[in-house]
């Protein structure tokens, strides 16, 4: 009845039906016989899952659309103690790569006055409101992170109209790399495959020299990993833009952060030291080659 008026969904109930005492695994497999026989476009939405075996029944018999509860979900995970023990294992070799002191980032964190206030700093910025707390801005979406995406463009115009004062000139970053008295890291913002493939004045996988990679994404997403809040941080990206919504995005959290006018461009252009990013790869892989990694002077 249900495929001849074309309901789009028939939802049976595996658990009230065995407590009913009926045969409720065999009774969904009848059903989903009858869908595929009939060739009819409704689809058996199995709904009172109690357990995860209900599940692999039930698929392994083209059942496929389910609803049931978080319990059921975290059994999806737990039920192989060896996942568990392999995750942490992965866990444990992407930390090593983690420059020391480094701490995971949480964009939800310091979202109110009074954590903004108890920082060394204690700076207010246009994302802070005295009435209301901390305005944080609206993490970019996937699409806007894109480069050369619209939306992209436009909020690093906006960064750059009121963090003017953090873009520096390429000159201006490598002298406060050099400075003997300040404590300065270079994160490049973009994924490890823009790295890889962006071109940068015609050749491709450059960053620049000394920098850890730490995606913006992984930053809106809570995955990265940066350093002291009481750091100097030097953000890069191939081009600018990227780096401008990173620096406004962490602005709040660090006393002193910049970015490079131009990006990775307009630093390599200037012939500023920069190097490929598999030989860093190498490098942090433990490569034993006596060589130093070819800079691009």
């Amino acid at each position: 009845m249900a495929v001849s008026v074309g309901a789009e969904y028939l939802a049976p109930y595996l658990g009230r039906m065995n407590d009913a005492g009926k045969a409720g695994h065999e009774e969904i497999q009848a059903m989903q016989t009858v869908v595929d026989g009939l060739g009819g476009s409704t689809r058996i939405f199995a709904a009172s899952i109690r357990h995860v075996d209900d599940l692999m029944t039930l698929a392994s018999h083209g059942v496929h659309t389910f609803t049931f509860s978080p319990e059921v979900a975290r059994m999806l995970f737990e039920i192989e103690p060896l996942t568990d023990a392999a995750a942490a294992d992965f866990e444990q070799a992407a930390l090593a790569a983690v420059p020391p002191g480094w701490k995971r980032f949480d964009p939800e964190a310091g979202a109110d006055n009074a954590e903004l206030a108890s920082m060394p700093f204690g700076r207010e910025s246009r994302w802070l409101d005295s009435e209301e707390g901390s305005k944080r801005p609206t993490p970019p979406t996937p699409d806007e992170m894109t480069p050369g995406h619209p939306a992209l463009i436009a909020r690093a115009a906006i960064a750059k109209a009121y963090h003017g004062e953090r873009v520096l000139t390429p000159q201006d970053a490598l002298a406060m790399l050099e400075a003997e008295d300040e404590d300065v890291d270079v994160v490049d913002v973009r994924t490890e495959e823009q790295q890889a493939t962006h071109e940068v004045n015609g050749v491709c996988g450059l960053t620049i020299a000394g920098a850890t990679g730490v995606s913006l994404d992984s930053i809106v997403g809570g995955s990265a990993y940066l350093p002291d809040s009481e750091t100097t941080v030097i953000l890069a990206c191939s081009k600018g833009p990227k780096s401008l919504v990173a620096l406004d995005f962490l602005y709040d959290r660090f006393e002193k952060i910049y970015c490079i006018e131009g990006g990775l461009t307009a630093w390599d252009a200037a012939g500023l030291p920069t190097e490929r990013v598999q030989d860093k790869d190498m490098a942090q892989d433990g490569a034993t080659d006596d060589s130093a990694p070819e800079e691009k002077q």
